[in-house]
């Protein structure tokens, strides 16, 4: 399950149960007839789910090995806090996945914050099965990847990002129409440029219209607006999570 955002610094909701790479979840938990981790996947699996399979609760496929080509990899593995069920609300459990999994992320590709924004790179987050709910299961597994518009592209062999301004293989940029987010190694007609803070930490989820005026009023600091120009905000559960962040593009002939 996944959503497009902006990424910017989180606030601390719960402890996460976080997993070290290359350990199960599920030994780390131990088995047992009611337990938080049956079912877990591993750090460092890799899967390869399409980009309709992300908007899923679950996902039941089996891992695929991470020398052939795949679309996702774990990056994290975290528990529920108790108070929270899986039925809760669509933007409660993604702030959850947000502050459980994007310090892991930022980790996996050497990014830190303001530079992930700059990233074609995207948080993929998945529950348990009913099946494994009913035996106890409250994990939460982490995945990172690479958007291509409509689709997922294949991961890099080589997750980390490097020094900015990134390459192309995973560089942000716009495609098609609607408008979504790709690396820039395929075809698009705008270019990230700059991620910026656009507001403070109090303030309130901006409306509609405020957050078109205030697009154009900041990137227009940033860009050469004599050329057609977009932005994007986070939405409205990365914004509970303290993210700020305002991504301006700028048009390209690619």
């Amino acid at each position: 399950m996944t959503r497009q955002f902006a990424l910017g610094a989180a606030t601390s909701l719960f402890v996460a149960t976080l997993v070290a790479p290359g350990s199960s979840a599920a030994a780390v938990a131990g088995a047992s007839a009611a337990d938080p981790a049956y079912g877990a996947p591993t750090v460092g699996e890799c899967f390869d789910p399409s980009r309709g399979e992300l908007d899923a609760h679950s996902h039941v496929e089996s891992p695929v090995s991470c020398a052939s080509p795949n679309t996702s990899e774990v990056v994290a593995v975290a528990t529920l806090p108790e108070s929270v069920g899986h039925d809760a609300r669509p933007g409660k459990l993604k702030r959850i996945a947000l502050e459980a999994c994007l310090p892991a992320l930022e980790e996996r590709v050497g990014t830190s914050d303001g530079q992930l924004g700059h990233t074609a790179y995207l948080l993929g987050y998945f529950f348990p099965t009913e099946e494994q709910r009913a035996a106890g299961a409250r994990w939460l597994r982490c995945d990172v990847v690479l958007q291509g518009g409509k689709r997922l592209l294949p991961l890099p062999a080589r997750l980390e990002v490097g020094e900015f301004p990134f390459p192309p293989r995973v560089a942000k940029c716009l495609a098609g129409k609607p408008l979504l987010p790709t690396a820039c190694s395929e075809p698009h007609t705008y270019r990230a440029r700059n991620v910026l803070e656009s507001a403070s930490e109090s303030a309130p989820y901006p409306s509609r219209v405020q957050r078109k005026e205030d697009g154009r009023a900041l990137c227009r600091f940033v860009l050469d607006t004599r050329s057609p120009f977009r932005f994007t905000w986070s939405d409205r559960a990365s914004w509970a999570t303290g993210d700020r962040e305002l991504t301006c593009y700028s048009h390209t002939r690619r």
